[in-house]
C-alpha cells in the first residue's frame, strides 16, 4: 500500500514539474526596448515602473512616459500571450486612463495592440480586438539587446 501511495505522490509530483515547464514556454517577458521605424512614435521602452515613448528609435529623451498596470494576461491555443494593460500617462489630466490589448508572439519578439482612451477612470473599457486598420493599432518588435 505504501509503495503506491509513494508512485502516486511522485507521479503528481512528476505532473506538475512537466505542466510548469510547458507552461514556462510561453512566457512573454513584457519588459524591454520595442522598435518600429514606420510607426509615429518609434521606440517604447517598458520596465516594472513603467513606459516611456520615443519619436525616433535613436533618441535617448522620451516625448512621454507612464506607468501601467496588469490588468489580466492569457495564453491562445497558438502560444501568443494576451494581456491588457491600465496606464497612466504624463498628461495634464491624472485622473486619465488609457486601456490596450496587446498580443505578444510565442517567441515574445513581435507585440501587436490597441489602445484607447477609456471613457472613465472608474469604469474600464478595453478594446475588444487587435485590427491593423485600428488608427490606435501599433505593432512593435523586440529589440536585440
Amino acid at each position: 500500500m505504501k509503495c503506491k501511495v509513494l508512485i502516486s505522490n511522485a507521479c503528481v509530483l512528476l505532473s506538475g514539474i512537466l505542466m510548469a515547464g510547458c507552461g514556462s514556454k510561453s512566457t512573454v517577458d513584457f519588459s524591454g526596448t520595442w522598435i518600429n521605424e514606420k510607426m509615429g512614435m518609434q521606440k517604447e521602452v517598458d520596465t516594472p515602473d513603467g513606459w516611456k515613448l520615443f519619436r525616433f528609435a535613436s533618441n535617448t529623451v522620451p516625448m512621454m512616459s507612464g506607468t501601467s498596470k496588469l490588468t489580466s494576461r492569457w495564453t491562445d491555443s497558438e502560444g501568443n500571450v494576451w494581456a491588457k494593460w491600465v496606464s497612466i500617462g504624463a498628461t495634464a489630466d491624472l485622473n486619465q486612463r488609457s486601456t490596450e490589448l496587446q498580443k505578444y508572439s510565442k517567441d515574445g519578439t513581435i507585440r501587436e495592440s490597441v489602445w484607447m482612451i477609456s471613457p472613465s477612470a472608474t469604469n474600464l473599457v478595453y478594446p475588444d480586438k487587435i485590427d491593423p486598420k485600428n488608427p490606435n493599432y501599433t505593432i512593435y518588435y523586440r529589440a536585440k539587446e
